[in-house]
């Protein structure tokens, strides 16, 4: 789970972000998390380096 004072950055895909259908991402320890932006502090999709690179 990511600690309180990860640096999220927001989806260039979500820069506008007027649908409300808005993600941030960070990058963890071999990790990557994904975050609804419009709910912080719901749940987060955690990736692996492994699943991210997949095709």
């Amino acid at each position: 789970m990511p600690a309180a004072n990860t640096t999220w950055r927001k989806s260039s895909r979500s820069a506008e972000c007027t649908s409300g259908q808005c993600v941030e991402f960070a990058v963890l320890s071999g990790m990557l998390a994904i975050r609804d932006s419009m709910d912080p502090g719901g749940p987060k999709l955690m990736l692996t380096a492994t699943t991210t690179n997949t095709r």
